[in-house]
């Protein structure tokens, strides 16, 4: 196998019924034997003292894939410096915070498994978050036991295989949960789906108690990814573009 990073990027519209903001997707795969560290002059001086204090590979790998898919977003938006320029810090609570002198107000939520990582950049007035699950069959027994008996039959009613469509459900609720700043240690019972829609290259996932929020979920080759946005937000995301 050919050592290969893939890379997929696409400026969003995020269209409210009074104002339209902008916002930015970027996507990014690698096989298994690429080595990121490859990409750490991406990185700013600072994000490489943090790297300097992850010891694990995989860890390494998620931190610079992570920050790499920011960078690349913010530059589909609007930065037009070296990457490096950008900083992103870890909150108090591990949230990912952008620094960067040229560009104001902008929030980042970072998501990533296995061997790709994906970021959403987007204004502080309008809230998106995104999730990526690599999809294990060792994992379906613990997915069962975190969804509703509705969600089940839903589930089984939609094109996907059922595995695939748990994952879906899933990274849904997880991405809503990150956007919610909550993350899933919350009792699974308040993430329940309401409703399940079929789009052309996705689902379209609405929440009962969180009617405010809605998230858009596709399957690509072993991986599940969800965009969580406001409810009366539309958006042109174009999903067979992202295809990795």
């Amino acid at each position: 196998m050919t050592k290969s990073i893939s890379v997929k990027t696409q400026k969003i519209k995020l269209t409210r019924p009074d104002t339209v903001f902008a916002a930015a997707i970027a996507i990014v795969s690698t096989t298994a034997d690429f080595d990121p560290l490859s990409l750490d002059k991406y990185l700013h001086n600072q994000e490489k003292k943090q790297l300097q204090g992850l010891k694990a590979p995989a860890r390494q790998r998620s931190f610079i894939l992570g920050r790499y898919a920011v960078k690349l977003a913010l530059k589909k938006l609007a930065f037009k410096g070296h990457l490096k320029q950008i900083k992103v810090i870890n909150g108090v609570f591990g949230q990912p915070v952008i620094h960067c002198k040229t560009l104001c107000n902008m929030q980042t939520a970072i998501s990533h498994s296995d061997h790709t990582a994906a970021a959403v950049v987007f204004p502080e007035e309008h809230p998106v978050n995104v999730d990526v699950e690599f999809i294990r069959a060792s994992a379906q027994k613990t997915l069962n036991n975190c969804i509703t008996d509705w969600e089940k039959k839903a589930v089984k009613e939609t094109e996907l295989k059922e595995l695939n469509g748990l994952f879906c459900l899933w990274s849904a609720k997880e991405s809503l949960s990150k956007m919610l700043k909550i993350g899933m240690t919350s009792p699974f019972r308040i993430f329940e789906i309401k409703e399940i829609k079929t789009l052309a290259h996705g689902m379209l996932i609405f929440y009962r108690h969180f009617g405010q929020y809605k998230t858009i979920s596709w399957q690509h080759n072993n991986y599940i990814f969800s965009l969580t946005i406001p409810a009366k937000t539309e958006t042109d995301l174009d999903l067979p573009r992202l295809k990795i």
